[in-house]
């Protein structure tokens, strides 16, 4: 029809059955927050500019705006902090606060002027059940614990990410990404620095990490060859198929929902290899 993908996207809620289908709102990239009660997301407009990152809210039926970019601004990674708290890039890590609608630096001026961020610090994951963030640049990653409404360095890693699609586990214990330095995925503790795992990287191209499992034991990535699942110390590597994508977790950890390239659904129980 001539129209921008982005201008046709719906995001829509699934029951697991696949049998019933609820549109909430145009936009993409939804993210869930930790209760539940919250989607946020991005929008495109008519014109494609500028781009909104939003809020909807399942329990009151309403949009919240949250802040806008112009074209030539980075594009916004955003992740839960809490179930109150969104953190998203915009010139500077920052946060937004549904309690008081207002957006605040995610870092304190005295601990931000510490950190060497010669290269954006536009990468940001969490872990808001272990009060874990992370933030990270194409040269660093700053691992952060968050405590009411607080940043505080817990360390520094000299590597860089290669793209944008890193996570940390629900536990808040192991970050997963694809180095720069490598461009193959890496398994690092947040506690422990001595836990570093590195997994080769099969054919062309670099790998993206879809995500971890529900009790932060198994991870999932993509590679030239196809969806993946390995364990967090770098055992049990499996090949699970060569047509999914996107990919996520069930809740309970057992099956594997995503899309193959004609726009399917898929559901594939898992077992991963001890």
């Amino acid at each position: 029809m001539g129209q921008p993908a982005w201008e046709l996207t719906w995001i829509a809620i699934v029951n697991l059955s696949g049998s019933s289908v609820t549109p909430l709102v145009k936009g993409f990239l939804p993210l869930w927050s930790p209760d539940g009660r919250y989607i946020a997301y991005l929008l495109y407009p008519e014109g494609l500019s500028p781009l909104y990152l939003q809020i909807f809210d399942l329990e009151d039926k309403r949009v919240v705006e949250v802040a806008s970019f112009k074209k030539g601004e980075i594009f916004p990674k955003i992740a839960w902090l809490s179930s109150s708290e969104l953190a998203f890039y915009k010139g500077e890590p920052s946060v937004f606060n549904l309690q008081d609608q207002r957006v605040w630096p995610l870092l304190r001026e005295e601990l931000a002027s510490g950190l060497d961020t010669a290269a954006p610090m536009e990468y940001i994951t969490a872990a808001p059940a272990a009060k874990v963030f992370a933030l990270g640049s194409s040269q660093k990653i700053w691992l952060m614990r968050w405590e009411d409404g607080k940043a505080q360095l817990l360390r520094q890693i000299d590597d860089g990410l290669d793209h944008a699609y890193w996570v940390l586990s629900p536990d808040g214990k192991f970050l997963a990404y694809v180095s720069a330095l490598s461009r193959q995925v890496k398994i690092i503790g947040v506690d422990d620095p001595i836990i570093s795992v590195e997994i080769p990287t099969q054919g062309r191209g670099s790998p993206i990490i879809e995500g971890w499992s529900p009790d932060s034991t198994a991870l999932l990535y993509v590679d030239f060859e196809g969806l993946k699942i390995v364990n967090r110390d770098g055992s049990g590597l499996q090949r699970i198929t060569g047509e999914i994508n996107h990919a996520r977790w069930s809740p309970d950890g057992a099956r594997i929902l995503g899309t193959d390239f004609d726009g399917q659904l898929w559901e594939i129980t898992v077992t991963p290899k001890p």
